[in-house]
């Protein structure tokens, strides 16, 4: 069965339309986009999973001092 499509009074053959290779990079074109947007989302995850690890470690000074600046702002009266 042949696609055809209206368009003002006459017929369209979709088929001859497009050439396979136009088909093919039209194709690999929403595969490399899709792609890259798997690819940030994953870069996203990753940013924000090191993030909160960054935040949940505080090193020798534990969670309470957490650093330098923050125990001598707790501290000077």
């Amino acid at each position: 069965m042949v696609q055809e499509d209206k368009a003002c009074g006459y017929t369209v053959r979709s088929y001859e339309t497009r050439d396979p290779a136009a088909k093919k990079a039209g194709y690999d074109a929403v595969r490399r986009a899709e792609a890259e947007r798997q690819r940030l989302q994953q870069e996203k995850e990753r940013e924000k999973q090191k993030q909160a690890q960054a935040n949940k470690s505080y090193g020798s000074w534990g969670p309470v001092f957490k650093n330098r600046e923050h125990f001598n702002s707790m501290h000077i009266c």
